[in-house]
């Protein structure tokens, strides 16, 4: 088994157990969106009403989490590409790139 940094390693955990945590959710709306509702309860409310109300939640949040982390994904990436020179080694112009002969 090859090796991962532990940085790389730990993110790979954390975006599967974040794509584990959405999916379950999702799949419990998706189970329970058509329940026979119960609203006799506690306070007249529904139990899985209440549940599917969290998992909602949860899926914007998750989402939420992935714009910001997106973001500053590119901002991080843009603060590294400026710090590299402006000129690329094509663009500047030199004896050895215009292939001068010196020796005639």
């Amino acid at each position: 088994m090859a090796y991962l940094p532990q940085r790389k390693l730990s993110l790979i955990v954390l975006t599967v157990y974040l794509a584990f945590t959405a999916f379950l959710a999702e799949s419990f709306i998706f189970r329970e969106l058509n329940h026979e509702h119960d609203h006799n309860g506690a306070d007249g409310c529904c139990s899985i009403c209440y549940e599917i109300e969290l998992a909602q939640l949860l899926l914007e949040g998750l989402g939420r989490i992935g714009v910001v982390v997106l973001a500053a994904s590119v901002i991080a990436y843009a603060k590294k590409q400026a710090r590299k020179p402006v000129l690329i080694y094509r663009a500047v112009i030199t004896p050895i790139s215009l292939k001068v002969k010196c020796n005639s």
